[in-house]
């Protein structure tokens, strides 16, 4: 983990209210690992907390960010230019499960931004695995991120969009869904990483379990510090075995706080305890 000013080298708008800039920040982007984040230092005026934002790519001296205009702070990112510099925290978090060796077929399952991490993992894993299949989710077609350099990379893509205006007409989590249950996919040992809405993340989980698929989902949580510190981003986590010192019950469930920033965002999907009516987790 390193805290360093960052050039900015480029940004580009690459949709409506989606950006990706790319920073020289040569010690993060070398140690830089899939479903790993940085936080950034926006504006010490207008924004006092910093913000996290998934690693999308990193080369040896650079690495990107993907993110949406929401808010205050993302508004003010989009208007950096060339040559600005932010101090930046990073990398940070527990990344998803590599190498993948017990696994023959990797599934990637996006939602929104959420496919940034995934387009990493997917860089990371196409010298080794001859095509990973990815579903991609948006609301329509301006929002479909990266199909294409997804497809570059080999992997078989398959996008929804809510309203049927790009792909198949449907949430990703009923394509994903359909798919699984039509190809024999299970056969091919497959492993599924998602990223994106909790809603969605719960819906993959639940699907996954039904099949018997092992799979891994990055959360996505408001987080102040980003270091594990100031435990604001904790979610329940099942244990198993003897009791900890910090284990407590939760119905038939026995759990501990995790905290999203330090011990994931990447957690394996079946350890999550959900909140059973909402796509928010239970705290």
């Amino acid at each position: 983990m390193y805290q360093i000013d960052a050039n900015i080298i480029s940004k580009k708008q690459i949709s409506e209210k989606h950006f990706l800039i790319t920073f020289s920040a040569e010690k993060i982007a070398n140690e830089a690992k899939p479903g790993q984040f940085v936080m950034i230092k926006i504006d010490i005026e207008k924004t006092f907390l910093r913000r996290p934002f998934s690693i999308c790519s990193a080369s040896e001296k650079t690495f990107n960010i993907l993110f949406k205009v929401v808010g205050i702070g993302t508004e003010i990112l989009s208007q950096k230019k060339a040559g600005d510099t932010l101090n930046i925290i990073g990398p940070l978090g527990t990344g998803y499960r590599l190498p993948i060796t017990d696994y023959r077929l990797p599934i990637l399952v996006a939602g929104g931004t959420g496919v940034a991490s995934l387009l990493f993992l997917a860089q990371f894993l196409s010298p080794s695995v001859p095509q990973s299949l990815v579903f991609i989710g948006a609301k329509t077609k301006k929002d479909v991120l990266f199909a294409n350099e997804f497809k570059k990379l080999g992997c078989k893509v398959i996008v929804s969009t809510e309203d049927g205006s790009y792909g198949a007409k449907g949430l990703v989590s009923n394509i994903f869904s359909r798919h699984v249950s039509t190809y024999q996919l299970i056969n091919s040992s497959p492993v599924v990483y998602a990223c994106g809405p909790k809603g969605m993340l719960k819906k993959i989980a639940e699907i996954s379990k039904e099949h018997r698929i092992k799979c891994f989902v990055s959360l996505e949580e408001k987080m102040a510090c980003g270091l594990g510190a100031c435990i604001g981003c904790v979610v329940k986590i099942r244990t198993i075995g003897r009791d900890k010192k910090n284990t407590r019950t939760v119905g038939t469930d026995k759990f501990e706080y995790k905290r999203v920033c330090k011990d994931g965002p990447v957690f394996a999907a079946e350890k999550i305890i959900w909140q059973p009516n909402s796509s928010f987790l239970e705290f």
